[in-house]
């Protein structure tokens, strides 16, 4: 007998714990899908490139360019603060490409400022979520430099827009990075003359 009620004891401790697990996973199932109904639905479900336009409106960039690529996807240019940024996005992909094109131009003839230019890239892009390059224009005799950044975007994240505007002030610090870096071999390259 006293078997039989500690065997019905126990049965009914885990059938409680059972329940309470089975009650607590509802609850959370049902917290979670109303957190992701809420958290953007007017954007959830958008694939990459409608993304990428969408948020781009919601910042209020002004889309100067917009067209089809070979490949399938979309080529847009929009100015963010005053500067021209490129995105290459496609709905098959949630990788989109953001260019920040021609930031900055040193002349071709000036070898120390293009040695100090290409040290400089060099040591932010190790720094760096952004990679910055450099085109040389021999015809305009000037090197340009460009920021690139590949970015996963996806519509079940939560705060896209602040997401999106993190990215681009990226390329504003980018920008800084790359010109105290410059000014930094500078003053170096002034230090090793004096001595």
């Amino acid at each position: 007998m006293f078997y039989i009620l500690i065997t019905l004891l126990i049965i009914m401790v885990l059938l409680a714990m059972a329940s309470a697990f089975l009650i607590g996973k509802k609850l959370t199932e049902k917290k979670y899908s109303e957190q992701k109904e809420e958290s953007h639905p007017e954007y959830y479900g958008l694939k990459s490139c409608d993304l990428c336009i969408y948020l781009l409106k919601k910042l209020n960039c002004e889309i100067t360019e917009q067209h089809d690529t070979p490949y399938g996807g979309k080529r847009i240019t929009f100015i963010y603060q005053g500067e021209y940024i490129c995105a290459e996005a496609d709905n098959k992909y949630i990788g989109v490409t953001f260019w920040d094109y021609t930031w900055m131009a040193v002349d071709i003839d000036d070898i120390d400022e293009l040695s100090r230019l290409r040290r400089a890239v060099n040591n932010v892009n190790m720094r760096s979520p952004y990679c910055i390059v450099y085109e040389i224009n021999k015809e305009l005799r000037k090197v340009f430099v460009h920021t690139k950044m590949i970015q996963t975007l996806f519509s079940q994240a939560p705060d896209m827009e602040d997401f999106f505007r993190n990215v681009f002030q990226w390329f504003f610090q980018t920008h800084d990075r790359l010109r105290e870096e410059m000014d930094n071999l500078r003053k170096e390259e002034e230090t090793i003359k004096t001595k």
